[in-house]
């Protein structure tokens, strides 16, 4: 039998090198390539489509905010590859243990989210599972995402009923990459505005949404739709 083929995608050289080190001694996988952002995973998948030698199998993490790469996320960069190449998997491996965060990455077209600190015995069964075209989540993700559908706290009466407010493009394009998990420094230099821009408009989105911290932010932007992940 041959072994799965995998690209590993990280924006961090130690993490994928800590991956090849912790697979080398697994006859079943075979990693091909190792790319430390969204733009060279779909360049390297492409060059090797051309060639009929695409991979079974991305390992991708949720945030790579790579500098000058067009693709900010694992998020876009995982949208874009299950729509030019249907047929390669995808498992999330991600620092996110947030249940908003795994919902997201799954609405992708991904099959699998571990978290990074899995042991090696889970990454081995999730990256056997996902190839095969079955769905697998990380124990202890599947618990944030039970833990999610708890009763959530009583809304405040005078917010009761309200309608969720309309927000302006600007904060829009910044509540997306929150979203992604980029970070106020990342954000700024995204779209070329300064950090405190940045910060200025999330507070005024965090008031106008009523939460009190990102986690919430990011809940209620999923719950409500209010971003789209840029395909």
């Amino acid at each position: 039998m041959n072994p799965i083929t995998v690209i590993l995608a990280d924006d961090h050289r130690l993490v994928r090198d800590g991956i090849r080190s912790l697979l080398a001694d697994v006859p079943t996988i075979r990693i091909i390539a190792d790319v430390i952002s969204g733009d060279a995973l779909l360049q390297v998948i492409g060059e090797l489509g051309v060639r009929g030698e695409l991979p079974q199998l991305v390992v991708l993490d949720v945030s790579m905010p790579t500098p000058g790469s067009v693709i900010t996320s694992g998020l876009e960069a995982a949208t874009q590859l299950k729509r030019r190449f249907p047929d390669v998997q995808i498992l999330f491996l991600s620092m996110h243990e947030e249940a908003e965060y795994i919902i997201t990455a799954m609405k992708t077209g991904a099959l699998g989210y571990v978290l990074k600190s899995a042991e090696k015995d889970e990454l081995v069964q999730a990256i056997h599972t996902v190839a095969a075209g079955k769905r697998f989540v990380s124990n202890q993700a599947t618990e944030r995402i039970l833990g999610s559908f708890a009763p959530e706290p009583k809304v405040p009466e005078k917010q009761a009923g309200t309608a969720i407010p309309t927000l302006t493009q600007r904060e829009q394009e910044i509540l997306r990459l929150v979203v992604e998990g980029l970070s106020t420094k990342l954000i700024a230099e995204r779209l070329v505005i300064s950090p405190r821009t940045v910060e200025t408009h999330r507070t005024n989105i965090m008031q106008k949404l009523h939460v009190s911290n990102t986690a919430e932010l990011v809940r209620l932007a999923v719950q409500y739709d209010l971003v789209k992940i840029s395909e």
